[in-house]
């Protein structure tokens, strides 16, 4: 039996390291990332942060908390009522995938690789523990994405301290708490950062692992394909040359492909469980999303949104996703000529899938539900805010100091059942 598994782990570790050497033969040589000193930077950052949510958690379900219900006071806390307070719109979704599988039509709306990557905790912790099965994986993601985006700080800007701002600027993003909770955006922010990293490092074919699975997290992951293929024609100055054609031509296959590949798996997936190969696209329709250009989106939300009552809640809730979005439209027409043509593609690309499927409906005040949360995947953002930061030690405080304060606000309404999705 011994012997057996020797075996079996000499087979698998060359299995692995064929991986890794055919990974790295598609690399160009670029200079190493402190990896460690990155590491040793966003530790301490992701564990304060958890500790500050935490700490919000068990305030609102006390204080908070008893203020709303006002009579009965609510008993004693207890950790299956904080991790409860966490089960927020999308989790319950998420959880069920990773109980029973895709059984619903509704459910293909949420792509495979955070349930997928969960349930292992779910089946080491039990079935009663799959919320904290799914806030595992979140916050492991997240961890990793401060790396990665640390990671790519160094490599634009060549210097630590660009990563340690960078850090603490998504940290700070008012709705960076949903990169703790129950959803996928923290594992799509991680890989989409990754894919962006190795990208502008020419290693080509783990820029394409990374597009290949940020699209079995998120549909939004078709965002990649533009920076992606930009990025490599850039690189390799990519004329119409055909007696270069063999040298370019099979990783530009490649890149060009990772993210219809994953698209077309998911597509066949669906196929299998619900005879219908775009599932995932119906499961739209019934969340009232509706596809539409995006002049005509951004004048019905224009029309929703002026015809709410001045300074009114409902107003001020659809400003938490519409702020976020007229800051990065406005902050990508600004800096286009400033930032890689590759940055800039991937925030416009972001810009219009945000827009372009609004949630359409006499019930619905808001058009562009969850904007704000789908641009914590806005990652140029990080890295041009952090250049400018070094320079403003007064916009530090304010971007930092106060996106915590308004991230502790939005926290404790969402956790004190306030809608936010």
């Amino acid at each position: 039996m011994l012997q057996t598994t020797r075996l079996m782990l000499a087979w698998a570790g060359g299995r692995v390291r064929w991986v890794i050497a055919w990974f790295a033969a598609g690399a160009h040589a670029a200079p190493p990332l402190p990896w460690r000193a990155l590491f040793k930077l966003a530790l301490p950052l992701w564990l304060a942060t958890r500790l500050l949510a935490l700490l919000i958690t068990y305030f609102s379900q006390t204080l908070l908390r008893a203020s709303v219900i006002q009579s009965p006071r609510p008993g004693a806390i207890t950790l299956d009522s904080l991790v409860n307070s966490w089960r927020l719109w999308d989790g319950g979704f998420y959880g069920h995938l990773v109980r029973v599988g895709y059984t619903r039509p509704i459910d293909a709306d949420f792509w495979p690789l955070y349930p997928l990557l969960s349930k292992p905790f779910e089946l080491l912790l039990g079935d009663d523990r799959w919320q904290i099965s799914l806030l595992i994986t979140s916050n492991v993601a997240t961890l990793l994405a401060f790396v990665a985006l640390g990671a790519l700080a160094v490599q634009e800007d060549e210097t630590i301290g660009a990563a340690s701002r960078a850090m603490r600027l998504l940290a700070a993003a008012p709705l960076a708490f949903f990169l703790s909770a129950a959803y996928s955006d923290s594992l799509f922010l991680a890989l989409a950062t990754a894919m962006l990293l190795c990208a502008r490092r020419g290693q080509w074919r783990a820029a394409a692992l990374w597009a290949f699975l940020a699209a079995l997290s998120r549909p939004v992951g078709i965002i990649l394909i533009a920076p992606l293929l930009w990025e490599y024609a850039r690189q390799a100055k990519l004329a119409m040359n055909w007696r270069r054609l063999n040298a370019w031509l099979p990783t530009f296959v490649l890149l060009a492909g990772a993210v219809p590949a994953a698209i077309v798996l998911f597509s066949l997936y669906c196929f299998r469980i619900y005879s219908d190969p775009v599932a995932w696209i119906h499961a739209e329709a019934l969340f009232n999303h509706r596809a539409m250009p995006p002049w005509s989106a951004v004048g019905y939300a224009w029309q929703q949104f002026w015809h709410l009552q001045p300074a009114s809640f409902q107003q001020a809730r659809v400003l938490v996703d519409y702020a976020p979005l007229v800051f990065v439209a406005g902050f990508t027409v600004i800096t286009i000529r400033r930032i890689p043509a590759s940055f800039s593609l991937y925030l416009v690309v972001l810009l219009l899938v945000c827009i372009m499927s609004p949630v359409v409906g006499a019930q619905f005040p808001e058009a562009f539900v969850s904007a704000g949360r789908y641009l914590l995947a806005a990652v140029p953002v990080y890295l041009i805010l952090a250049r400018a930061i070094r320079r403003a030690p007064w916009l530090d405080a304010l971007l930092v100091g106060g996106g915590f304060a308004m991230q502790a606000l939005l926290m404790a309404f969402v956790l004190t059942g306030g809608w936010l999705v």
